[in-house]
């Protein structure tokens, strides 16, 4: 995370199985960050639900659609639930297993788990283009 603030990267978005350790204190040292968050089959902590979707820099959903730029946005944990989507970019996790396909001029990605890749992915929404990182590598 301090990577990413180096970096002044302002929007995260997470696919879900976020809920784990210390995350509401996390998410508060970084609310100069937008987090859009996909609530998982394992986000059962319903405390820390509640305390994340006060937070005014978090928008927390089962499904959720935006925009980035000129880019429409959908994101849910399954990706069943994206199929009727029109957003140009669909993101879904869930499997734990990073997936990038471009479909009927659609990018889906499923960054897979951070926690068991160490990865993450940075994408640029102009562009739409993707960088894999690690943990400990530099934005």
């Amino acid at each position: 995370m301090e990577n990413l603030r180096t970096a002044k990267i302002q929007t995260v978005l997470h696919a879900g199985d976020f809920v784990a350790g210390n995350i509401v204190e996390l998410l508060k040292d970084f609310s100069e960050i937008n987090f859009w968050i996909a609530r998982g089959n394992c986000d059962i902590d319903e405390k820390s639900i509640s305390e994340i979707q006060k937070m005014p820099n978090i928008k927390l959903a089962e499904i959720l659609k935006f925009e980035i730029g000129r880019r429409k946005f959908a994101m849910a944990h399954r990706i069943e639930d994206l199929r009727n989507t029109e957003a140009s970019v669909c993101v879904s996790g869930h499997t734990h297993i990073a997936r990038i396909r471009k479909l009927n001029n659609r990018l889906w990605i499923n960054p897979g788990s951070l926690f068991e890749s160490g990865m993450y992915l940075i994408l640029d929404s102009e562009k739409l283009t993707l960088v894999g990182k690690t943990f400990n590598e530099k934005v």
